[in-house]
């Protein structure tokens, strides 16, 4: 019965293990790494969000779009997390990501902090929009803010289309979102 008990016992523990080494192998919740609404300002009104498994961009993917009173203006933030098994799926994605959101006729690059391994940043005046892609290991993530007019994602609240934003104003809301996703990821 000892033995029988001592086997139990060891056999437990190698579940335990195996199960903790699987557990860590795991690719991470992307809806956990995109920005959540304690991260804006008050008065931020989460809109339509996504989940793709498998995504273009990863093994798992989750998109949320936010709308934001910026004075009288109405502005939409998209925070976009793809997550991947391994750093050269994600390589891949951010590949494939920076085709698919950068690099727009009359677009110009921004310098910002590093906030991964890889990353880039422009603004696109037509239709007035600054994004940023940034590959950080299994990770690849989007930060894209716009206007609230005929081209957002989101819809606009207000119902008053503002002018498109200035290089300046998408620059700036960069600034501000980008550190805290950064933070998300890790």
């Amino acid at each position: 019965m000892t033995s029988v008990a001592a086997r139990s016992a060891a056999a437990a523990v190698v579940l335990a293990l195996a199960g903790g080494a699987l557990a860590a192998g795991a690719v991470k919740d992307p809806r956990t790494l995109v920005l959540q609404k304690s991260d804006l300002p008050a008065g931020a009104v989460k809109g339509p969000s996504a989940t793709a498994s498998p995504s273009t961009f990863g093994d798992r993917e989750f998109t949320v779009y936010f709308n934001l009173s910026a004075g009288k203006r109405e502005e939409v933030l998209t925070s976009d997390v793809a997550v991947s098994g391994t750093g050269k799926r994600a390589a891949t994605g951010y590949r494939i990501m920076l085709a698919t959101y950068t690099g727009l006729p009359g677009g110009s690059p921004y310098k910002l902090p590093a906030y991964g391994d890889e990353q880039r940043a422009e603004y696109q005046p037509d239709p007035g929009r600054g994004v940023l892609v940034v590959h950080k290991g299994k990770v690849v993530w989007k930060l894209v803010v716009e206007d609230c007019g005929p081209q957002s994602p989101a819809g606009c609240l207000g119902g008053v289309t503002p002018p498109r934003l200035t290089r300046a104003q998408t620059l700036s809301e960069l600034e501000k979102y980008a550190p805290k996703q950064k933070r998300r990821v890790r």
